[in-house]
């Protein structure tokens, strides 16, 4: 039922100006990457939830119990008369907000307000209450009293009560029609000059608004309807899907971290479209009963949400491959015919692929390892690993499960202390051993260019990137993966386009984002790196690269206080990754506090005695020390080690040692002269 008393009309607000939806999500916006909010990630996300659903027209969704499912995860068996989680965060929301417009947004023309009943929002400008569009049923907000008046609220030249006579001859209607004009037109001014500013900030980096780039399309993860509540097998099909999909020449394909965010969809395929930048939309449901399969799939338009194509397929179990290549066959066909009835000149083309029958068993441990490889901890690492290799095991003649064992290596030294020439040897082994078994795959490519560059040998390097790139250009990964040995081997310009692409595919990711941003600081161009690292650190708050990456740009900034909270946070999320702490250690010694700086540098030393140790972070100490000749010497131990991710020819913090001959023969050593 509606509330008459707060419903659009019965609230005067028809007389006042409304702020469109594109302020509200650009406040909304501003308010999640403000300091208030930096680390209240729940809050954060409830605010984003009541929002977004509130400006979409579905007010009616913000509701207790479906914020505690989508927002707090709490499950389907959620009871709000058990477990108060969302009462209780709503006031820690309530008291943030407030403390918000009390100190950083005290000047924002737009405010979010959250009733002290109720979860649905309320927005105002300066002199107006409103709901977020006609239609929407939201608390009212109180008019302001006089005390409250704001420097908006006031015409230009405004008497003072002593001199209000110079105006008695203009009758009190009159004043009162040229006050109210004046309000409204510094209003006007103001609002657009905000959204002037703000739209050119959003066209370096947001999509989600923008007309779907060609033919494009998300695959949400797949529905299990089998008697085991297992995901992941459902979680490695869909992955399948995407891989498959993006193989297709002109076919642009959302990467898998953006897609599954969808897994429960509270918003329909239209919306979800317009944040992921797509024509299209993929669901479907997989179920499995003894040896036979069945999967439905429907591909829906995402401009007015209706059915493009739709079919259901059930077959035994070994016949999976080809399944797969029946759905995304079928699915480039019946966009290609869409873009015929248009009049498009758009070619959609797949690649050549022999699928082969897959031993069942085989194939459901290798979805299993790249489900568990998605999750990116060393514990769900190793346990894809054991997964892949009971793959091989099954079935050595199937060649997926080698490129994923291949990828498990090339994670293993950003979770442990091994060195990256250690397990070179096994990722060329086992992506020569994928090749020889499937050669139309592109996975093994971009794991040969990877372990080429592990070997300082750029020259391959950068022929398999290219090589892999041509065979599966929507892989956001491999993007990502260019770009960062664009950026060590000193072309930036390059890697700041590659991680762009990978973005556009990837536009959720953390870990995309954090490339893009470090291509951004490496290009000196540090307020956008700001921008992009809080960005990043908006979808995940305990994110320790993004942290690390936003205290070494505060640093460049001589911003010494912010760097170093930021450096803290970053080397306690990554406590066990010494380049973590050398970071923080670095800041410390070039803002003068060298016994902290001196205390990080002698554990450091302790842990690489008699054993492999990374010398890049000793390097980096010694930096921030002032002490270049010891700083030299552990860079070279680092290049004679064959570590990765120096970044010798961008990093600003190797800026003092430019002029030096040794720096020069340095680069020489590494090929990157």
């Amino acid at each position: 039922m509606i509330d008459r008393e707060s419903a659009p009309g019965n609230n005067d607000s028809s007389r006042h100006p409304v702020p469109s939806r594109e302020l509200i999500r650009e406040e909304l916006e501003r308010v999640l990457n403000s300091n208030t909010f930096h680390a209240a990630g729940g809050q954060s996300r409830f605010l984003r939830f009541a929002v977004e659903h509130t400006i979409a027209g579905c007010p009616h969704e913000v509701k207790e119990y479906t914020v505690g499912v989508e927002v707090f995860g709490r499950g389907p068996s959620f009871d709000p008369r058990l477990d108060n989680i969302v009462r209780a965060e709503a006031r820690k929301l309530r008291s943030r907000l407030a403390k918000y417009y009390e100190g950083e947004g005290r000047d924002d023309l737009i405010r979010i307000e959250f009733p002290n009943r109720g979860y649905v929002p309320a927005f105002r400008g300066v002199d107006f209450a409103c709901p977020a569009s006609p239609g929407l049923t939201s608390p009212s907000i109180t008019p302001k009293s006089a005390d409250q008046t704001t420097w908006l609220d006031r015409p230009a030249h405004a008497p003072s009560r002593a001199d209000d006579s110079s105006n008695s001859i203009l009758p009190a209607v009159t004043r009162q029609f040229a006050s109210r004009w004046v309000r409204i037109g510094l209003l006007s001014i103001a609002l657009l000059i905000t959204g002037v500013a703000i739209y050119a900030a959003r066209l370096e980096w947001s999509k989600r608004e923008q007309a779907p780039v060609g033919a494009s399309i998300a695959v949400l993860p797949f529905r299990n309807l089998g008697d085991v509540k297992d995901e992941s097998f459902s979680d490695g099909l869909t992955d399948e899907l995407i891989d498959s999909l993006g193989r297709a020449q002109g076919l642009h394909v959302v990467a898998r971290t953006s897609a599954f965010q969808f897994r429960s969809p509270t918003l329909d395929v239209r919306q979800i479209g317009r944040k992921l930048n797509v024509g299209t939309v993929l669901e479907g449901s997989v179920r499995i009963y003894g040896s036979r399969l069945r999967i439905t799939a429907e591909l829906d338009d995402a401009a007015n949400g209706y059915r493009v194509w739709s079919d259901s397929y059930e077959r035994d179990f070994k016949d999976i491959l080809f399944i797969q290549r029946d759905i995304s066959q079928a699915i480039v066909g019946a966009l290609s015919a869409e873009f015929a009835s248009r009049g498009s000149p758009q070619k959609l083309t797949f690649p050549p692929s022999r699928p082969v029958p897959v031993n069942a068993e085989a194939y459901k441990d290798y979805l299993r390892g790249v489900y568990f490889w998605n999750r990116q901890t060393s514990e769900s690492i190793e346990t894809a690993i054991s997964y892949f290799d009971r793959a091989i095991a099954t079935d050595p003649a199937y060649a997926l499960p080698y490129t994923g064992l291949a990828r498990c290596y090339v994670n293993i030294p950003a979770f442990t202390r091994t060195q990256w020439r250690e397990v070179t040897p096994k990722i060329r082994e086992l992506a020569l051993k994928a090749l020889a078994l499937d050669n139309g795959l592109a996975e093994p490519h971009i794991d040969l260019a990877y372990a080429a560059f592990l070997n300082y040998d750029l020259a391959v390097a950068e022929a398999e990137f290219k090589k892999g790139l041509e065979l599966s250009p929507n892989d956001a990964i491999a993007h990502r993966w260019y770009a960062a040995y664009l950026s060590n081997v000193g072309r930036v310009d390059e890697a700041l386009r590659e991680s762009r692409i990978s973005q556009e595919l990837d536009p959720v990711s953390t870990y995309v984002l954090d490339g893009t941003a470090r291509a951004l600081y490496l290009l000196r161009r540090y307020d956008e790196a700001i921008e992009q690292y809080k960005r990043t650190l908006a979808l995940d708050p305990e994110h320790g690269p993004a942290h690390r990456g936003l205290g070494r740009t505060y640093l460049q900034k001589h911003m010494y206080s912010e760097a170093i909270a930021e450096l803290q946070r970053g080397n306690k999320e990554m406590r066990s990754n010494p380049a973590a702490a050398a970071d923080l250690a670095y800041a410390y010694g070039i803002s003068g506090n060298t016994a902290d700086a001196r205390k990080t540098l002698r554990e450091l030393l302790g842990e690489s005695a008699g054993r492999p140790f990374p010398a890049k972070p000793i390097a980096q100490i010694y930096l921030g020390l002032g002490e270049k000749d010891l700083a030299l010497e552990w860079l070279e131990k680092a290049i004679e080690a064959q570590e990765v991710n120096l970044y010798l020819k961008g990093d600003p913090i190797y800026d003092s040692l430019r002029s030096d001959p040794r720096f020069a023969r340095l680069l020489h050593k590494a090929y990157l002269d």
